[in-house]
Order: structure tokens, then sequence, then C-alpha cells
């Protein structure tokens, strides 16, 4: 049963391929992204969206050449999109006289 783009579904879930490689790897990127953002909670947002891009782009994580660096590739690039728009957000000013 297909429910999205790339990712495929089976009686128990994600794919087993897709779901060890998150036991495997999440805490080390989760951890990353901490570092990265300075927050334990987005960080660990950040590293579930790192995952659910990485199976979207990529089925079948073996077709992927050096995937622990292609999924810390993915997870800062997110890191850095997150601090992007939260320092866009803090320099718009308000005055008080929005409707």
């Amino acid at each position: 049963m297909e429910r999205g783009v790339g990712i495929t579904w089976g009686a128990t879930g994600v794919r087993s391929d897709w779901a060890a490689l998150y036991a495997e790897h999440a805490g080390a990127i989760a951890g990353f992204l901490a570092k990265l953002t300075g927050d334990r909670e987005v960080a660990a947002e950040l590293a579930q969206e790192t995952f659910v891009r990485a199976m979207r782009a990529h089925p079948d994580p073996a077709d992927i050449r050096s995937l622990r660096a292609w999924l810390f590739r993915v997870a800062a690039n997110l890191g850095r999109d997150h601090l992007r728009r939260r320092s866009l957000l803090r320099f718009v000013p308000f005055s008080g006289r929005e409707p």
C-alpha cells in the first residue's frame, strides 16, 4: 500500500530498512541538530523530518553512497533553514498599531 510519494508502507509501517537506519542514526542526528539549533525539541522534530525527506527522495537506502554523510547533509540543510526562518521572524518589527 502506498501512502506517500516514494515511501513504501507495509503491515508494520515504514519499510524495515529505513526503520533500522532511523534506530541507528536518529540519536546522532538529533544531537547534531540540538547543537545547531540550541533547542532539543526542535532538533527532535527536524531529525524526524530528515528521515521523512530521505525516504521520499530515496525509497531504497541501498542506492545511497555514504548514507550517514548524506543524512547529516539533509539534517544540516533543515537546521539551517530553521535558523534562517527563526532569524527572519525575530527581526520583523511590530509597532503595535496593526489592526
